[in-house]
């Protein structure tokens, strides 16, 4: 063999030495992809036949390890709980029927079903030694005992006293031992006392009122930070941040009303969420991020041009999960008014760089027929399994596995 054939291998041999190694460091990305394991239509999770749809609708989804809790628009069945570990063979490992406690359905009513309008949002947490879930219903606060998925029962409904009469729908968020409820203004907190209800007394301490003076415009969500000493309130009518370290006097401390320029953050999409030294904002059209290393002054990060960072998103975000360098964005339709229903789908973002947000991936759903009612569609991810449950008008469950390994 001659120099000069010997010098083309070598030079052959070189490049595919390169293109391996190239291989080797982008393939995971490159191949990286969402893949839709099934819904709800063909998983058969869930039996009895809804009202108004051909099944029940999820509403609220609530994640521990491989244990998810589902809140549903169902007449007989409005929560069940699944064990996700092998996300090709979903059990469902407990349930709770209205029928076991009248108190479910808060404003009695002579037509069956009417009580499924009127559970709203759910949160959950562990509340001395005991796993709780609290749901919001028109107008009152159900608690369901849920540390023995086996046998889920009833601590009591509370009517009347969780928000101001008249407010409607509202959410919940639990950071034990207290409860956050918003309002059509704002929240009001308690403190709850599972012991306390187990014996028969009043488990609820009022605590105090969050009003940021606004009206919430039908948009509206509300997250603490991580060291739990700041309250923050997105909705219509921007972002504010309150000082809770003295929870019995919470204090404005900040308020970011951007938000309205060069759009409104309304239209029902709308989702906050801390993590760390920073916080997610999604409006009815992006994402935007804030420092918040200082919880009392959140800092919108800028771009290169000093402003605010905008990642533009393919629809109102209605809630959000984060997890290593991505952001997983559940989007939906852009308003409650539309003739026809529009697409709904998980957007991942790639946040190693929040100053500089980069589209990762997405998968689109199909068409949300319950559109009219997308401020309560609600995701939850289960890293444990590589999976994002997203509830809409109907179930999806998606594997993520490519983006949280």
């Amino acid at each position: 063999m001659n120099i000069q054939n010997r010098s083309l291998l070598k030079h052959i041999a070189v490049k595919i030495l390169v293109i391996i190694f190239t291989i080797t460091l982008i393939a995971p990305e490159a191949l990286a992809e969402i893949k839709l394991l099934y819904r709800e239509k063909n998983c058969g999770l869930f039996t009895e036949q809804s009202l108004w749809y051909d099944q029940p609708c999820p509403l609220d989804i609530y994640a521990d390890g491989t244990t998810v809790y589902i809140l549903m628009y169902s007449d007989g069945e409005p929560f069940i709980v699944l064990d996700v570990s092998d996300p090709h063979n979903i059990k469902k490992i407990g349930e709770y029927h209205k029928e076991k406690d009248a108190v479910w359905q808060a404003m009695p009513d002579s037509v069956k079903g009417s009580g499924i309008w009127q559970v709203h949002d759910m949160d959950m947490g562990d509340f001395e030694s005991r796993r709780l879930a609290f749901i919001k219903t028109t107008e009152s606060l159900q608690v369901l005992d849920c540390t023995d998925p086996g046998n889920i029962f009833s601590l009591g409904c509370r009517p009347g006293c969780a928000i101001p009469p008249g407010s409607g729908s509202a959410m919940v968020e639990v950071k034990s031992p207290y409860v956050f409820i918003s309002f059509g203004s704002g929240c009001r907190i308690f403190k709850y006392s599972a012991l306390a209800a187990s014996e028969g007394k009043a488990p609820y301490e009022f605590v105090a009122d969050v009003n940021p003076g606004y009206s919430s415009q039908y948009s509206f969500d509300f997250e603490l930070s991580r060291d739990k000493q700041c309250l923050y309130v997105a909705g219509f009518f921007g972002l504010d941040a309150y000082t809770i370290a003295n929870i019995n006097k919470p204090a404005h401390i900040f308020r970011y009303e951007n938000i309205n320029f060069p759009y409104q953050a309304g239209n029902k999409g709308i989702s906050v969420k801390a993590d760390k030294n920073l916080l997610f904002l999604g409006t009815s059209r992006d994402l935007r991020i804030f420092d918040i290393s200082n919880p009392a002054i959140p800092k919108p990060l800028k771009d290169d041009n000093n402003k605010d960072t905008l990642y533009p998103t393919l629809g109102p975000v209605l809630d959000i999960a984060l997890y290593g360098k991505y952001a997983f964005l559940f989007y939906g339709p852009i308003e409650d008014k539309q003739t026809k229903p529009q697409d709904v789908g998980l957007e991942i973002v790639d946040i190693s760089d929040p100053r500089l947000p980069e589209f990762a991936d997405a998968f689109i759903l199909g068409p949300a027929m319950r559109y009219h009612y997308n401020d309560k569609q609600k995701m939850a991810l289960v890293p444990e399994a590589g999976l994002a449950i997203l509830g809409s008008d109907t179930f999806y469950i998606l594997d993520v596995s490519d983006y949280i390994k």
